[in-house]
């Protein structure tokens, strides 16, 4: 069946005076990248969350329903908008190629 997800909502952080996201360590490092997806119905139900970790790395954890395949391309889509405005990391570069390989360039 077809599943919606979401943002998940951010938690007022007292201490720090800002609304925060846990990512139980899987997230090191401030990034508008860092993303959490949680069904519509289940706010509280983590289906994916991508975390930065170093200058070009991320975390990237997924559940079913979502296929290997799925999380890959939202992890991809995450990083789309900002292909044309900086220089993408050396393993989305070699993702990209990999893609056009496959597909010949046209998807």
């Amino acid at each position: 069946g077809l599943i919606s997800l979401v943002n998940k909502n951010p938690c007022w952080n007292e201490e720090l005076k800002t609304y925060t996201l846990e990512y139980d360590g899987r997230a090191t490092l401030a990034s508008v990248k860092n993303i959490q997806l949680v069904p519509e119905s289940s706010p509280d139900d983590l289906h994916f969350q991508m975390g930065k970790v170093s200058e070009a790395r991320f975390n990237v954890d997924w559940k079913a329903p979502l296929s290997p395949i799925q999380a890959f391309g939202i992890a991809l889509s995450v990083f789309d908008p900002k292909l044309a405005c900086s220089p993408a990391p050396p393993s989305l570069r070699a993702a990209i190629r990999l893609k056009d390989r496959f597909t010949g360039g046209n998807a």
